[in-house]
């Protein structure tokens, strides 16, 4: 792993760290119910804006939707 590449996965963990339950439990909804804004979310509110940021959230929303 590159020093960019920890870098930026600890400003993505950061993002996330201050969302609560309810929230992570609601972009997780969002994510089906309306993919277009919950993506649309992540980059304008979360400010996500590589392929590799995008595929951190999305793999674990799914480790949640699977406890």
């Amino acid at each position: 792993m590159h020093d960019s590449d920890t870098a930026r996965e600890i400003c993505c963990r950061k993002k996330l760290d201050s969302l609560t339950g309810e929230q992570i439990a609601f972009l997780h909804r969002l994510r089906t119910e309306a993919p277009e804004f919950f993506y649309n979310m992540l980059r304008t509110e979360l400010q996500i804006k590589t392929l590799t940021d995008l595929l951190q959230i999305t793999k674990a929303l799914d480790s949640l939707a699977n406890v």
